[in-house]
């Protein structure tokens, strides 16, 4: 295992200090956050031209109302009546695509919020990531240490055995 980790290369030890700090599932998040981002703004962007589009058939239905108001003034009331129910019914669609656009913009700074607290919790992570990173060095360092130890210690015990044989080997022949 710890062979393992000595010779894993630098973007494995990241992906598995990732995996094990559970940064991994916060980018998850902070992707699925921003996507969401993304297609409320798309939203916003078409609504924001639906109103632009709405506004203009408005002026011109406006405008088209005073003209027909000047040319048929004395007997096409019934026409200008009627273009005034669409020039309402026009404003009555604006007024509500205007409240979704508000809506939308309700959900656009509370997904910035998300993220920005999605932001927050990673960079918390990362600090514990690194932390436990050093953790973990400082870690394979004290295990080399006691490696060359061990190896040292094995060497020692190789010459008392030596040594204990041939005062062995001494005390027979005398």
């Amino acid at each position: 295992m710890v062979n393992r980790v000595i010779d894993a290369k630098p973007e494995e030890l990241r992906t598995c200090s990732e995996e094990l700090g559970g940064a991994s599932k916060y980018k998850e998040r902070r992707r699925k956050t921003e996507n969401r981002m993304l297609h409320t703004c798309e939203k916003f962007y078409r609504l924001k031209y639906l109103i632009d589009e709405i506004e203009n058939q408005l002026t011109r239905l406006d405008r088209q109302c005073f003209q027909d108001f000047e040319q048929q003034r004395d007997g096409e009331q019934g026409v200008l009546n009627q273009l005034q129910l669409q020039s309402s019914d026009v404003g009555n669609q604006l007024t509500l695509c205007k409240i979704r656009v508000a809506q939308v913009y309700t959900r656009h700074q509370q997904l910035e919020k998300e993220l920005l607290e999605l932001d927050k919790l990673q960079l918390k992570d990362n600090a514990e990531l690194e932390t436990n990173i050093e953790k973990r060095n400082a870690l394979f360092i004290q295990i080399e240490q006691m490696a060359e130890q061990n190896a040292d210690l094995f060497i020692q015990k190789e010459d008392y055995q030596q040594t204990l044989n041939s005062s062995r080997n001494r005390l027979k022949k005398s």
